[in-house]
């Protein structure tokens, strides 16, 4: 009994060693690229409507925030993010074209993942080139405001402070530099939770695919 036992177990593992066949492995490839192709599209619709709570939020305070800077500041970006949905639209729409099309499968696949890589490269550089744009756009608008009387005028407060100005400037550079680092940092973070893990799969499956 213990013998037949023996060679039940040692057939068993004998059978699971063997190597799948092609047919098998092609069709476990086809489901894991299906996966991955799906949760890069869900990432991208993540990503748009995002996008659109964003611009909702630029046109609230674009219409009815008190200070004259801040709604030249929000309509500015209401333009940038209106030009974010038109490209998060594309890349859908263009995916979902790829993935439906006759072309051979790792054709498709690289394609797929040069646009979304593509994409989220240059989300990441586009936002670290806008982080000094848009505070030096933001202090620019204030300094107007103050100045035409609307606002705090900054150039009396400067007189005011004397000697101290550079206590406080000294802050304003620290309070500026942590947040330069806190939208680099999330920034980064929110890519890769989005796209670069299931860049990182797709790659694998192509690699996967070439040596088929």
């Amino acid at each position: 009994m213990e013998l037949d036992e023996l060679k039940y177990q040692l057939n068993k593992k004998l059978d699971a060693d063997q190597p799948k066949p092609a047919s098998e492995l092609s069709l476990l490839l086809k489901k894991a690229t299906t996966s991955v192709i799906h949760k890069l599209q869900r990432s991208l619709w993540i990503d748009l409507i995002i996008n659109m709570l964003v611009l909702l939020l630029f046109i609230w305070q674009a219409l009815f925030n008190k200070l004259w800077s801040l709604r030249i500041y929000f309509s500015t970006f209401i333009i940038l993010s209106l030009i974010a949905l038109v490209v998060l639209i594309y890349l859908i729409r263009k995916i979902e074209s790829l993935n439906s099309t006759v072309l051979p499968v790792r054709q498709n696949l690289e394609q797929i993942y040069k646009i979304i890589n593509f994409y989220k490269i240059i989300c990441f550089r586009v936002t670290m080139i806008f982080i000094p744009l848009c505070l030096m756009y933001a202090l620019s608008l204030g300094y107007i405001e103050g100045k035409s009387g609307t606002s705090v005028d900054y150039t009396i407060v400067i007189q005011k402070l004397g000697s101290k100005i550079w206590m406080v400037l000294a802050g304003i550079i620290l309070y500026l530099s942590a947040i330069g680092a806190g939208v680099y940092y999330f920034t980064k973070w929110f890519l890769d939770r989005l796209y670069g893990q299931y860049l990182i799969k797709l790659k694998s499956l192509i690699e996967e695919l070439e040596t088929e």
